[in-house]
């Protein structure tokens, strides 16, 4: 013990004197501090809106075992515009885009109403849970 102590004040300098304080067990300051929790603003709103989609008419969605989704809303091809310039590629595999599409469904405000954005985020989470081909139509 005795030697492990030596090594310990060799190494940190004299410190144990500090530690073993009576003073740490009762800090000064015990008050908790009220600080508003802030939220992280959220850039996938702003990251989406500025993709340019020059050019681009429709996306085709082919999903891997499933049919082809051909989607004409300009939201949804930001979206994978975006993905596709992230991952730099086209095809993924299943569940490769879990993350992004927690993000984004949690994160981003669509301009859809309520019953299309449903069934895009239905097809979405089909494409992303089975993989598949992102092609963009000119």
């Amino acid at each position: 013990m005795i030697v492990l102590s030596t090594m310990y004040t060799r190494k940190y300098g004299n410190t144990l004197n500090s530690e073993f304080n009576l003073s740490n067990l009762f800090p000064k300051n015990t008050k908790k501090q009220n600080t508003p929790k802030t939220e992280p603003i959220s850039t996938i709103q702003s990251d989406i809106q500025s993709v340019n989609i020059s050019g681009i008419s429709w996306v085709r969605m082919y999903i891997k075992w499933e049919k082809t989704i051909q989607i004409r809303a300009e939201n949804l091809i930001k979206i994978a515009k975006l993905i596709t310039q992230k991952y730099k590629k086209v095809e993924f595999a299943p569940s490769e885009l879990q993350d992004v599409y927690k993000t984004i469904s949690t994160q981003y405000k669509s301009s859809l109403s309520p019953s299309q954005y449903k069934r895009i985020k239905e097809v979405v989470k089909l494409f992303v849970d089975k993989g598949g081909k992102i092609e963009f139509v000119k």
